[in-house]
């Protein structure tokens, strides 16, 4: 029988935490998804984390923005963008090195399950409590299409 051992606890949210990934090619920065209403980008190895607050609820998902700046030939260094789903129906978009709010993704009519960048990062996919998904452009904020039909709440959606 194999054992793990814990490489890392990051402390500091005040709720539980929904979502948590590793920033590809990195093995120590996570971002991290919280009912505390707060998006936290974690340096493992260091303890640091960069706080992205403006949700007014619970944050559901996390997602990166691969390709969405070009400033670096760093896989990691290039997901300078990370996405938020939140239980205030909105989708928000940060920076990832200050934190700052650089975008909020309005539409949905209740809790907004999961959010997936597309490959490219030119796109945002989002599920929600209010029977729909939405594909949203990140480069102009709005809505490309909206699928209905559910005929309850849609907890994920993934691009494919």
């Amino acid at each position: 029988a194999s054992t793990s051992v814990v490489q890392w606890t990051m402390k500091g949210h005040k709720g539980p935490v929904k979502a948590a990934i590793f920033f590809p090619g990195s093995t120590s920065d996570i971002l991290t998804a919280c009912g505390d209403h707060i998006v936290r980008i974690w340096n493992a190895g260091t303890q640091e984390c960069v706080n992205c607050t403006g949700h007014s609820a619970a944050v559901n998902s996390v997602a990166l923005l691969e390709g969405a700046s070009s400033s670096s030939s760093s896989t990691t260094a290039s997901t300078m963008l990370v996405a938020s789903a939140s239980a205030d129906h909105t989708v928000r978009l940060w920076d990832r090195r200050g934190g700052e709010c650089r975008f909020t993704f309005r539409g949905h009519g209740a809790a907004v399950n999961s959010v997936q960048s597309s490959f490219d990062g030119a796109l945002l996919l989002s599920a929600s409590d209010d029977s729909s998904a939405s594909v949203w452009g990140v480069a102009t904020g709005r809505v490309l299409r909206r699928f209905k039909g559910h005929s309850s709440r849609v907890l994920s959606a993934v691009f494919s």
